[in-house]
């Protein structure tokens, strides 16, 4: 009789095995076939001489010595580098201050938390359209808002100077995600310490 349970929890156990896999392998599939593979490929060609046309010749690392010798590379490796320590923690400051707000008890707060959190799920192609237009010079919402105060606006993608400003302006516009993930972090505490908190005096940013 033991051993019948036995048999029959590792039968469980496999067909219990089986479902899971069986959720997962569209995922495991689309994975291999659309990134690791492609990678794998692109690794390979990265050593080699392909122009599509011919078949690819063996170079070695001959690739990577002319990136490295490209001022270009560098010059992108700066403005990438400086995206990023610009980008990441304005959209994490930004999207905490958003969490904290709209955690406070104000009127129509779902409908501000979804208005704030709709921009993150727009395409990428219809965002920067929109930018596009919004950072236009002559035409520019943007721009024009400054003329009303007499202040002439700058070339926003056009200028070397403002274009990096302008890429980290337009990577706010996806902060509702950041926002939603410190909003279940506050709504997760308990009231009895914001209560708490408040006896002991401390301020609302504390």
């Amino acid at each position: 009789m033991k051993r019948l349970f036995d048999m029959s929890d590792w039968s469980l156990q496999k067909r219990e095995s089986a479902a899971a896999f069986a959720y997962i392998s569209p995922w495991i599939i689309g994975f291999l076939l659309f990134t690791l593979i492609p990678m794998v490929i692109s690794f390979y060609f990265s050593f080699t001489d392909y122009n599509i046309v011919e078949a690819p010749v063996w170079v070695g690392l001959k690739n990577y010595t002319d990136l490295l010798n490209d001022p270009r590379f560098w010059q992108s490796l700066k403005v990438t580098l400086s995206f990023a320590v610009l980008s990441l923690p304005a959209s994490l400051a930004f999207g905490l201050f958003l969490a904290i707000l709209l955690n406070q008890k104000i009127p129509f707060v779902k409908l501000w938390r979804t208005l704030y959190f709709l921009p993150s799920v727009l395409t990428g192609v219809s965002v920067a359209l929109l930018w596009v237009l919004l950072f236009n010079p002559q035409v520019g919402a943007i721009n024009g808002f400054l003329d009303l105060f007499g202040i002439k606006g700058p070339g926003w993608l056009h200028d070397p100077e403002w274009a990096l400003i302008s890429l980290v302006i337009m990577s706010l516009w996806g902060v509702g995600q950041t926002m939603i993930i410190y909003l279940a972090g506050l709504q997760s505490v308990p009231t009895d310490l914001y209560d708490a908190a408040k006896v002991d005096g401390a301020s609302m940013i504390r």
